[in-house]
């Protein structure tokens, strides 16, 4: 087959016009528009609002190709990867498809239509303007209220529904030719080939088959690591059965070494290589003291699961490539993950995040892509649910990383509890594609996968969804509800996949999204333009207020801000990991999409927030974590060690005054058993202890080196701490090594350079103490640093000789 990509010479124009503008194909229009100078960057100030006219146009985009007949391809066919998303499709004057499914792909066979040259168009009609007029008729038909806000226009058009706005991204709706484009030629082609691997006796069996057009019995050529792993023990025409000896198993991150295998068949004259892995896993729901278990068992283990939601990485997909997701998966190890959820506001991801996720380790929960809303269903759109999950499904079943359907985000809650307010239907609309026609396709399609039909999950007759002790739920009490962060540790929730609690990106970031002359200040128009989290901003303040200075400033909302959430997600996990009900928290949320105030753990620019500092302490093996009451700080230990860990922690912790001198301490080696451990192992009388000048201060480590850095805990609430802000030393003498010097235990450090350099312009340390060791990862000679800890901003020198 010879696939030639058409994703050069392609250009485009609002339709009714002729101002043909060159494009970029993968892409979306609103990245071509700014690149010509049309539109303003959305994600700057509050451009944003100045966009919106685009998504009520219709665009054109057309690409202009030559061609001729090549030996041995007498069928010839345009593969559309995605377009997004109502669109028709002309060749050469004629009309050849129309589509509207954004994450379906569109084959259309041309065949008899190619000439020596070629003009290809596509069409996009407004997704705005189509969802209104498809909402308006589906209601009037099922005499809906018009005005019933939670039968949004984004249902009727399938898109990710996160561009129509979120609270934490943008309106951007778009359109455009966002996944590659192919001329595709052949006499016989593979559409699918599918691995499905099982455990039998004790022995690997692998069941492979395989679809396409004329498609020849394949010799298995090579599976890695070696030929003599695997042995063909049945082989017909459209599938064999393969025997893998010596199994190495896919294993979630953290537990022990993941591995993929590869196969590769030989279809005649072309090949077919495959990825899979061997694993089972087990989605236990069953009935127990608490309520009722949420739990997943991979390979024969009980699994505590541990990460992030994730939201598509970039307002506009076409822009997120292979080095992104590379970069933000391994982001994910050094932070412990071994669990993602692709919420279902977003997409089906992309193979690109899934091979990484299969490499690493990370197992995947993946939404279908129905959030928030109800769904209609009438024929038509049901049909075409079914052929997008279909394609999607076959696509990723292979991936052993691959550990969860779910048929949506919460829809039934919205239902249950009436978003929709008075106007609300009695009909749970979209019912019909989660419990109906999902579980249908998944049984033909991929029946060794769980698959539960919403989340949260906990669906009990005459009872709330989202309730606590039952399935997996949203613990969102604390940000939309009570406000303060302490409450998570009121929580029941047997699986939390999302809880979160939301800060203000990284100055960084700020600097390149508003103006610094005149945005800079936290209350500006367009830094609360970036706040899409509906609390109001006054209420967003308080939240922080209620445990850390006032915010006067901008500085002041990134710092105080970010270390609340830090301080939250803490509370959560801590509360969560040291239950016995609790088989796994997933932070909302991992990434954003635009600069946001929002819930990510890490900015848009991937900056790492203080929250991502702390996920990384409480993921892994082992933790400590703390419980502070009137006079009395508790410590409890946590770990979960896989069998043949040869280690023995050492754990010390002391409350140490602000010169560094130690009130109390504590030293002690446990001999750990495999498995899940919680222990209480200290407790500190605080009755003697000026606990607003003092700090808690832990180390996990091993007689040889230490394993986790230290961490602090303040005994008082930050606003009540009180330390003078002393000077500072930074040496820039080695090229290599970058040192710090103080004379007082600072806590919560963060030093930056404040031109924001692109690289090492930033550091964060939870607890400096005089005297140890600290180097700063910076790989140029700053020529000015701001220090800031919670004792206020630090007078920096910056020395040329050593310390």
């Amino acid at each position: 087959m010879v696939q030639t990509p058409l994703s050069t010479g392609w250009d485009f124009c609002r339709r009714g016009t002729q101002e043909w503008r060159q494009a970029r194909v993968p892409g979306h229009v609103h990245d071509d528009l700014v690149r010509h100078g049309v539109v303003a960057d959305p994600f700057y100030r509050m451009n944003e609002k100045e966009c919106q006219w685009v998504d009520q146009e219709d665009w054109v985009y057309r690409c202009r190709f030559d061609w001729s007949a090549k030996d041995g391809g007498p069928k010839r066919v345009l593969r559309f990867e995605g377009l997004d998303t109502v669109c028709s499709v002309f060749l050469n004057g004629s009309l050849v498809a129309e589509h509207d499914n954004m994450f379906l792909p569109l084959e259309v066979d041309v065949t008899s239509l190619l000439r020596a040259s070629n003009e290809l168009v596509v069409e996009f009609s407004s997704a705005v303007r189509v969802a209104n007029e498809r909402r308006s008729a589906y209601l009037a038909k099922e005499r809906i209220a018009p005005s019933l806000s939670t039968f949004y226009e984004r249902s009727f058009v399938r898109k990710a529904q996160y561009m129509f706005g979120w609270d934490w991204g943008p309106r951007l709706v778009s359109c455009g030719v966002w996944k590659p484009v192919w001329l595709l030629e052949y006499d016989t082609r593979v559409t699918d080939v599918w691995v499905r691997p099982r455990l039998e006796d004790g022995e690997w069996l692998v069941d492979v088959s395989w679809e396409g057009e004329k498609v020849s019995k394949p010799e298995v050529r090579t599976m890695w690591h070696a030929p003599e792993t695997v042995t063909t023990i049945e082989h017909s025409d459209r599938s064999l059965i393969l025997r893998v000896n010596g199994a190495e198993l896919w294993q979630p991150n953290g537990l022990r070494p993941s591995e993929v295998y590869k196969l590769n068949l030989a279809f005649g004259p072309f090949e077919k290589e495959v990825s899979f892995g061997l694993r089972t896993v087990e989605l236990v729901r069953e009935p127990d003291k608490w309520g009722e278990s949420f739990e997943f068992v991979v390979n024969g283990e009980r699994v505590f699961c541990k990460g992030a939601n994730w939201i598509p990485d970039h307002s506009f997909p076409s822009l997120v490539s292979r080095r992104d997701y590379e970069e933000q998966v391994h982001s994910m190890t050094r932070l412990h993950f071994n669990m993602v959820r692709a919420w279902g506001g977003g997409m089906y991801e992309s193979d690109d995040f899934y091979n990484r996720c299969d490499q690493y380790g990370i197992m995947v929960w993946q939404d279908f892509p129905f959030a928030c809303a109800y769904y209609p269903e009438d024929e038509p759109f049901l049909a075409g649910v079914e052929a997008e999950a279909r394609a999607n499904i076959r696509r990723l079943r292979n991936h052993p990383s691959l550990v969860l359907w779910c048929g949506n985000n919460e829809n039934q809650q919205m239902h249950e509890q009436k978003w929709g307010g008075d106007e609300s239907p009695e009909r749970f609309y979209g019912e019909k594609i989660y419990d109906d026609l999902l579980p249908r396709i998944l049984k033909e399609e991929d029946p060794d996968r769980p698959y539960v039909h919403g989340s949260p999950s906990g669906k009990v007759e005459g009872r709330d969804s989202n309730m606590d002790g039952v399935g997996d739920s949203h613990y969102w009490d604390v940000w939309h509800g009570r406000g303060d962060w302490k409450h998570y540790e009121e929580s029941t929730s047997r699986f939390s996949s999302e809880f979160g609690f939301a800060s203000s990106p990284s100055l960084c970031t700020w600097s390149k999204t508003v103006d610094r002359k005149t945005d800079w200040a936290f209350d500006s128009e367009a830094v609360k333009w970036h706040d899409k989290t509906l609390k109001g901003y006054e209420k967003y303040i308080s939240f922080i207020e209620l445990h850390y200075p006032k915010v006067e400033t901008l500085e002041d909302l990134v710092y105080f801000s970010q270390l609340n959430q830090r301080d939250a997600l803490r509370c959560g996990i801590e509360h969560y990991l040291m239950s016995e009900f609790c088989a796994g928290t997933l932070v909302w949320q991992f990434n954003d999409c635009w600069p946001a105030q929002g819930w990510a753990v890490q900015d848009s620019e991937r900056n790492m927030k203080p929250s991502g500092h702390e996920l990384a302490r409480l993921y892994a093996v082992w933790c400590s974590t703390t419980r502070v009451t009137k006079d009395l700080l508790e410590v409890f230990f946590r770990s979960n060690l896989p069998e043949g860990w040869d280690r023995t922690p050492l754990l010390t912790f002391s409350i140490l005054d602000l010169s560094g001198e130690t009130l109390l301490s504590h030293e002690q080696e446990i001999s750990l058993p495999f498995g899940e451990f919680r222990t209480k192992l200290a407790e500190f009388d605080l009755s003697l202890v000026d606990r607003a000048r003092a700090v808690f201060m832990s180390e996990i480590g091993t007689f040889d080196r230490l394993i986790r850095p230290r961490s602090a805990r303040l005994l008082c609430e930050p606003k009540e701490f009180t330390q003078e802000a002393g000077r500072l030393v930074v040496s820039t003498a080695s090229q290599v090594v970058r040192q710090l010097s103080s004379d007082q235990v600072l806590v919560d450090l963060v030093l930056y350079d404040p031109d924001f350099r692109a690289s090492g312009y930033y550091q964060f340390c939870p607890v400096y103490v005089p005297g140890a060791p600290f180097v700063l990862n910076l790989d140029y000679e700053p020529k000015r640093l701001v220090a800031r800890s919670l004792a206020g901003f630090h007078e920096v020198e910056i020395a040329r000789g050593p310390l």
